[in-house]
């Protein structure tokens, strides 16, 4: 209802830059698809049909412009029951220092994956290692770039999936990085 509605958004509208503080030119949108998402490489969302979105974020955090969102990505198909790609929050950040090429780490589970595989080979990506047994075994990661990427894949990057496979739990992030832009999928149900 209106009154309801009216009152969320006067919570948010007082709430929002005290949480936020220290987030630079914080816009909150909702119902809508961020700009960022025509952008989001297949890769990272595998195949779906139809998405929705729910609240947002975007703003300027360190000197890098984000924009984040609630998302749910679906395939359906009229002879089976509907199957939800993705469900979770999407990040896309700006670099500031472009990576230069494609980079990509998802999960060696579940159905998506195989697409994920069928698409790099067609892409002309390679796999490559990160040197981390546990982590290689959760996670394929493809690049176009294996020089520039294995220095991420055995410093930064595999902290970060690290700590998303001990901290996460079980649900698998996807990552990607694309010239000047860092999409992070955080899954709240697997997909």
């Amino acid at each position: 209802d209106a009154e309801a509605c009216a009152l969320r958004a006067g919570f948010r509208d007082r709430l929002f830059p005290v949480v936020f503080g220290f987030v630079n030119d914080l816009k909150h949108f909702r119902s809508r698809a961020p700009d960022f998402f025509r952008l989001l490489p297949g890769e990272l969302t595998g195949v779906y049909t139809s998405k929705s979105f729910d609240d947002g974020l975007s703003g300027r955090f360190d000197g890098s412009d984000f924009e984040l969102c609630e998302a749910e990505l679906v395939f359906q198909t009229s002879n089976s029951p509907d199957k939800v790609a993705f469900r979770g929050v999407i990040l896309s950040l700006i670099l500031s220092r472009p990576f230069a090429g494609r980079l990509f780490g998802t999960s060696r589970i579940g159905g998506v994956a195989k697409w994920v595989r069928d698409t790099f080979q067609a892409n002309g990506l390679v796999e490559i290692a990160s040197g981390n047994k546990v982590l290689d075994d959760a996670y394929e990661f493809r690049t176009s770039n294996p020089d520039a990427a294995g220095p991420l894949l055995t410093g930064p990057l595999q902290r970060a999936f690290e700590f998303a496979l001990e901290n996460w739990g079980g649900k698998a992030i996807r990552l990607g990085l694309v010239d000047d832009r860092c999409f992070l999928l955080l899954p709240t149900e697997q997909g």
